[in-house]
């Protein structure tokens, strides 16, 4: 069973489906506002496409973005260990 009432609805028809996180929730993005990333936002994508077989296949996909100003993969305190900035 699913944690999450989106994952329920997720794939159910072909087609592209785009959620957007907002406070560590998904939510669906309308078919008319996709296409583009905002800056700060994570995404996750799902495609789905039926074989030739008739079975259902799954491309997931996902779109993680850093703060401005922050480095991937650095934490905050060792951006600025001893209370200067390192490289």
């Amino acid at each position: 069973m699913p944690d999450h009432p989106e994952f329920a609805r997720a794939g159910q028809q072909t087609g592209l489906q785009v959620w957007r996180v907002e406070s560590f929730d998904l939510v669906p993005v309308p078919q008319n506002l996709q296409g583009g990333f905002y800056t700060g936002d994570s995404y996750l994508i799902l495609n789905t496409i039926k074989q030739r077989s008739g079975a259902l296949q799954y491309d997931l996909h996902f779109w993680l973005e850093e703060p401005e100003g922050r480095k991937p993969g650095l934490s905050k305190e060792r951006e600025t260990e001893g209370g200067v900035a390192k490289e």
